[in-house]
């Protein structure tokens, strides 16, 4: 059974967003019988036949900051590269100890992994794309509202989410309506300037000093003192534990739904097609 004391899951997604797959070998598997109550209580919904299964690696995106969970699987390989067990994973969280664990249910449950077995994990890549997509245009909707700043003078942002047909950005403070077509045409800008997107780890005080937005609260990096930024060079950085496109204009295009607003909250939906 999987506890505090367990070693971290590293989270490669975080060093390199491009990848698809990756082998990487098994910490625990635990049937929902074995569950710890806080591991539990990490998912909405486990079904009876379902386990958590937590590897020393992973490129599955563990839901947060915003961003919804991959999809895909893990299959156990021999030496021929054949696959003889299969587990398809239905959702990923964070858990106590750095540790990321992956609900779901093996193809065959007369066969499951086991503790040290080497695996090979693949994510639903076009999901992975669509989020990244989503995530990255937050942040350029964020900064386009930056770039009004002598137009829409004490706006600051709040919190955004990243989910398809549900993402938005929240500022402090009221942002009319009439502003809309002037945010868009930012964003437009901002996306066909092609602005490279990088990601870096820098210690807290150079990302306070950097960054256009840093939250109250915020995780670092578990292997060090550092902080994961997302740079979007030539407009601004944000701490970000998320996934990005390589440059803006993958993003496609953002299309703003709707400004609203409410006790002096200004909350501003947005989806992105293409590209």
């Amino acid at each position: 059974m999987a506890s505090e004391e367990d070693a971290p899951t590293k989270a490669i997604y975080q060093y390199d967003g491009a990848l698809r797959t990756l082998e990487t070998s098994v910490i625990s598997v635990d049937s929902v019988s074995q569950l710890a109550d806080t591991d539990k209580a990490l998912f909405k919904q486990i079904e009876p036949d379902e386990f958590l299964v937590q590897t020393a690696e992973t490129i599955f995106y563990a839901q947060g900051g915003g961003q919804p969970f991959d999809a895909g699987r893990m299959e156990k390989t021999i030496q021929n590269g054949a696959s003889r067990c299969v587990f398809e994973v239905k959702a990923v969280r964070h858990a106590t100890g750095s540790r990321i664990l992956h609900l779901g249910r093996f193809i065959n449950d007369k066969d499951t992994f086991q503790n040290g077995d080497t695996v090979r994990q693949s994510i639903d890549g076009a999901k992975r794309d669509l989020h990244s997509r989503l995530h990255t245009g937050g942040h350029i909707l964020g900064l386009a509202v930056r770039r009004l700043a002598s137009s829409l003078p004490g706006i600051t942002e709040l919190k955004a989410q990243h989910y398809p047909d549900s993402a938005f950005v929240e500022f402090q403070g009221l942002i009319e309506g009439k502003h809309k077509e002037a945010i868009q045409k930012q964003v437009d800008q901002i996306v066909s300037e092609k602005l490279p997107v990088k990601v870096h780890w820098w210690d807290e005080a150079t990302a306070k000093e950097r960054c256009a937005f840093f939250p109250k609260e915020i995780g670092g990096n578990p292997h060090s003192d550092t902080i994961r930024v997302m740079d979007i060079e030539g407009a601004g950085a944000y701490p970000c534990g998320g996934t990005h496109v390589a440059d803006t204009s993958a993003v496609g295009k953002v299309n703003l739904r709707r400004i609203s607003r409410q006790k002096g909250i200004t909350k501003i939906s947005y989806s992105v097609e293409g590209p």
